[in-house]
């Protein structure tokens, strides 16, 4: 997911109102605009985002004397403009200007200086870093309310269900002035329910909501073609009216933020999302190699037979290891395999039993393997089975 904006078309050049006249481009911020243009690509964000203070302000100033009503109604005609194709970037100042507005008349809260131009390079793809306590939430909401302007959807992770609930909460207040919906995505929510959230204008979720929805939603346009029903099906009824016209839960991908930015692209990148299909009970040709790679992996010496890179979660067996595989009475006959495959049975016996400990990466619940999150400590959302 990244940050996209609309083309400059006709409409944006005749009815974008021109720079207010008590901005100057001379006076002592002057020199923000050169580096926005000249200046090394760290500077030029920061500059870009210090010019836009000024301009902020100004519509803040002007916005500040209408009612919640016409508040909502100057966003609403920012909203036309967006989707009418105006360059989101012509409408930032006015649009800033509405969301600070609405947090102080909705939360009491006004974002400062550094909060705007924080926003500002949120909303051009980089990130910003803002230490907790200092008002990410808050900042947050700026760029969320002006890309939500298009009606494409805006996604916004945080690291929890909790934090995700409570942020959603608590914005909403703000966005509502706006005439902006929000939707929430918690763990065990029904497809119907998500498909709901998603359609908000908002949506607030943790990184591993959105990354499984979207598998699934692929494992979904995978498992058979899907016949739309007809565009008459809703009023005449019958068996076509019930079936959905996409499976997918998830709109294209449009605009994303990303709280956390380091643990979600580094720490968390190491867990990879993983899918499983229903799966079915082990053949008897299966079961006699699993539990001769068990036994053999039990005798098996870290750095002797083995290397395991925990970083990585990579298992690779040694020469040692090879020849130990090789020379302990493989299975044979019907249950025999090459031995390209016995090493690959032996290392995932080997992950199994010296990667993976039981109650903290796994644990038996209901005579079934249950998988733990390693960042939240709690029940994988992988765990789910897929529903057709």
């Amino acid at each position: 997911m990244s940050t996209t904006s609309a083309a400059t078309g006709p409409l944006a050049a005749s009815t974008s109102p021109a720079l207010p006249p008590t901005i100057n481009r001379f006076g002592p911020r002057g020199l923000n605009y050169l580096r926005a243009w000249f200046g090394l690509p760290s500077q030029r964000r920061l500059a870009r985002g210090a010019v836009q203070i000024q301009p902020v302000r100004y519509w803040e100033k002007e916005f500040g004397r209408l009612s919640d009503a016409e508040l909502r109604q100057k966003a609403l005609q920012c909203r036309g403009r967006a989707r009418g194709g105006e360059n989101l970037d012509r409408l930032l100042p006015e649009v800033f200007g509405l969301a600070v507005v609405a947090s102080w008349r909705a939360v009491g809260l006004r974002p400062y200086d550094v909060q705007i131009a924080a926003g500002v390079v949120l909303h051009q793809g980089a990130i910003a870093e803002v230490a907790t306590g200092e008002g990410k939430t808050l900042v947050a909401t700026l760029p969320a309310a002006l890309n939500a302007l298009q009606g494409k959807g805006v996604h916004v992770t945080t690291v929890n269900d909790y934090l995700a609930k409570r942020d959603a909460e608590w914005t909403g207040q703000i966005y509502k002035v706006l005439g902006l919906s929000v939707g929430c995505l918690q763990m065990k929510m029904s497809d119907e329910e998500r498909a709901a959230a998603y359609k908000a204008d908002i949506t607030y979720g943790t990184a591993s909501e959105f990354g499984f929805d979207f598998l699934r939603d692929r494992l979904k346009q995978k498992s058979g073609p899907t016949q739309a029903a007809p565009f008459w099906a809703p009023w005449v009824g019958g068996p076509q009216a019930a079936k959905p016209m996409d499976p997918r839960v998830q709109r294209d991908h449009h605009y994303a933020l990303v709280d956390e930015a380091d643990n979600i692209f580094i720490d968390e990148a190491r867990t990879p999302l993983i899918i499983a299909m229903p799966s079915r009970p082990a053949t008897e040709p299966e079961q006699v190699v699993y539990k001769w790679s068990d036994a053999l992996a039990k005798e098996m010496v870290r750095d002797q037979h083995f290397y395991l890179d925990e970083k990585k979660q990579k298992v690779e067996l040694t020469e040692l290891g090879r020849q130990v595989v090789r020379y302990s009475n493989p299975p044979t006959g019907k249950h025999s395999h090459a031995m390209d495959k016995l090493h690959e049975h032996v290392e995932r016996a080997i992950h199994a039993n010296h990667r993976f400990r039981r109650d903290q990466h796994y644990m038996i619940e209901d005579v079934k393997v249950v998988i733990i999150d390693e960042p939240t400590n709690r029940i994988s959302s992988c765990t789910r089975s897929f529903r057709e």
